[in-house]
């Protein structure tokens, strides 16, 4: 008899997955918006779900992990003097 539980990701840490992939998303899209950022760079947004059971297999520890790649800072070019003026 099989006796598993049909979870759906809107079940894991009771919607904190949701939260935290909402989260990172609207970090993604500001990341897209700003006009320091390179434009044609992917962003990504990344979700691991890590799940350990107890020996029993009766319960399991469940880890959200959820992270976002973003694009650089385009690199602002500026000159220096490295030597003085010799009067």
């Amino acid at each position: 008899m099989d006796l598993t539980r049909d979870l759906t990701i809107e079940d894991l840490g009771g919607g904190a997955v949701i939260e935290k992939l909402n989260y990172e998303l609207k970090r993604v899209v500001a990341n897209c918006a700003d006009i320091n950022m390179d434009a044609t760079k992917v962003r990504e947004v990344i979700l691991k779900v890590q799940i350990k059971p107890n020996e029993q297999r009766t319960q399991a520890m469940v880890a959200i992990i959820t992270d976002a790649k973003l694009a650089p800072l385009i690199p602002y070019p500026a000159h220096i003097f490295i030597t003085e003026d010799e009067d």
